[in-house]
């Protein structure tokens, strides 16, 4: 199900009907079952772990162009799938467990990981390998059906 405010922040580089066009589709062509959520956040998107809940940014500025929005969709993709065969609990957990090796051998900065998520922690480098792997055939894919 996604659910949209009934007014979008995003100067939009998509409509709204395209975005959930798009995000229906990897979902379906993945196997994906979660609830997608678009708020004025100021990070591209999170999986929130146990909800089964994708939250998309539509602050304007934050996702650029069909580029950003795909990778992100993917990446988000990824964490869910990552959370189906490892159990949500059990990915939260191992999720937890790197940064908290990571602040280990960091302890003058504690939460630097968040500023390099996608070097130290390996469910965010694999979320966007996955990304950065897939966006271009969906793209062309999109491009040729119109959607984009």
């Amino acid at each position: 199900m996604i659910k949209s405010p009934t007014k979008m922040l995003i100067n939009e580089y998509l409509n709204q009907s395209q975005k959930n066009h798009i995000i229906a589709t990897l979902l379906k062509h993945y196997k994906v079952k979660v609830r997608v959520v678009y708020k004025p956040i100021k990070d591209y998107a999170y999986y929130v772990f146990g909800k089964g809940v994708f939250e998309i940014s539509n602050k304007k500025g934050v996702i650029k162009n069909e580029k950003d929005f795909l990778i992100t969709v993917l990446h988000e993709i990824r964490h869910a799938i990552q959370a189906t065969k490892l159990g949500w609990r059990n990915l939260q957990q191992s999720y937890e467990l790197e940064i908290a090796h990571w602040q280990s051998q960091h302890p003058k900065d504690l939460d630097g990981w968040k500023k390099n998520k996608r070097e130290g922690i390996s469910f965010e480098r694999e979320a966007e390998k996955f990304g950065q792997k897939e966006w271009k055939n969906w793209y062309n894919k999109f491009k040729k059906d119109g959607t984009i």
